[in-house]
């Protein structure tokens, strides 16, 4: 029964050498935030590796959650378990009394990081990340920018070029779960934490909940990945004269550019869109929100590379809108995107960090001031 509420279960195989941190905390962690439980699991396969299991639940599952979890492992009174997020805390009478096991919490921004850099710094970018995402779309061949929009896409790209850059640091990471936050990762493992907001995933869930009439993340981008934006959202056309001399340039006449237009220009209501275009409309609302975020602090700081994390880019639609705003309004020739095959980050981290880790964590952890580059 408890299997049937399963999300996914997703693994990773590891040497065995790496996760001797782990032992303290049982070799596994739950992370419950206030959308999804995120279970990390362990399996000795015998060889000197591990595999490293990610479950994921919906939170109205999470008595299943914490079954799932203790029929995997062999978990008694005198181990300890880590947990994070905030329904951990929350609710860590019932994780103890379910479990049978004592807790020990570990706080949610250091282990988010944790997890995050250990993925980078132990394993190759193919076994962590999905594959980039092909967008042909033929729009991208018939922009032509005018004056002004090129060069602030020119200047973007010089600001980006002048930064010399590893496969992997330094590195942004964009994670979009609940809330949202960009921070900047060095190869030291330290950071910066450089945007937070909570117009996130929590939200966009509750958007479609109220306007596409469910709140699950994989049939919402589903739905997004069969819709049609210009049925909805302002096109080209409906703002930009169709001139050879437009001082805007010329782009395509069908191009979306501002989310649920439409609805204000035609005076439509939700009876007259389909589901699919609003939750089109949606997703691409959030992504270029966020987006928006992620380019300018990469111009900022001059960073190329970006890692995105969370359940929210685990779908292959979402990935491929966050392409297409870096072509048409970003730097994708010069930046590196990468999306990470887990939204565990935090589960992971707070299986492999201490107590006493996160102390030296929020000691060294900066908070960034726009006010000048972290460069300078």
């Amino acid at each position: 029964m408890d299997e049937e509420h399963l999300v996914q279960d997703d693994s990773l195989r590891v040497d065995a050498a790496l996760l001797t941190k782990m032992r303290d905390s049982s070799f596994a962690a739950i992370d419950r935030g206030s959308t999804l439980t995120k279970i990390l699991y362990t399996v000795d396969i015998g060889d000197g590796n591990y595999d490293l299991h990610f479950a994921t639940f919906r939170n109205k599952h999470f008595e299943s959650a914490l079954n799932y979890l203790k029929a995997k492992l062999q978990l008694n009174a005198d181990r300890r378990l880590h947990v994070t997020g905030v329904g951990s805390n929350l609710y860590g009478d019932r994780i103890k009394e379910t479990l049978g096991v004592n807790t020990v919490f570990i706080d949610e921004a250091a282990s988010q990081f944790v997890g995050l850099y250990f993925l980078l710094r132990h394993l190759p970018l193919e076994t962590i990340c999905h594959p980039l995402p092909q967008c042909n779309d033929p729009i991208f061949d018939q922009i032509q920018r005018g004056e002004t929009f090129q060069r602030l896409r020119d200047a973007r790209v010089a600001l980006i070029k002048e930064q010399a850059s590893g496969e992997k640091f330094p590195c942004l990471f964009a994670i979009f779960g609940s809330s949202a936050g960009v921070v900047l990762v060095r190869e030291d493992g330290s950071i910066e934490v450089k945007h937070r907001h909570l117009l996130a995933g929590k939200s966009f869930l509750g958007a479609c909940q109220l306007l596409v009439g469910t709140g699950d993340y994989q049939r919402v981008l589903d739905m997004a990945a069969a819709g049609k934006r210009g049925n909805i959202d302002t096109q080209v056309r409906d703002i930009l004269a169709d001139s050879p001399n437009s001082p805007y340039g010329k782009m395509p006449a069908t191009m979306p550019f501002f989310p649920f237009g439409k609805a204000v220009d035609f005076n439509k209501s939700l009876e007259d869109c389909r589901p699919e275009d609003v939750a089109q409309s949606l997703v691409s609302s959030f992504i270029i929100n966020f987006m928006n975020v992620v380019t300018f602090l990469a111009c900022f700081e001059g960073i190329r590379n970006v890692f995105f994390g969370g359940n929210f880019f685990q779908h292959e639609f979402a990935r491929q809108e966050v392409v297409k705003f870096s072509k048409l309004f970003g730097a994708s020739s010069v930046m590196s995107f990468n999306f990470l095959k887990t939204g565990h980050t935090a589960a992971l981290g707070a299986a492999l960090a201490s107590p006493s880790d996160v102390v030296d964590f929020f000691a060294a952890m900066k908070v960034a001031d726009l006010g000048r580059s972290s460069q300078q």
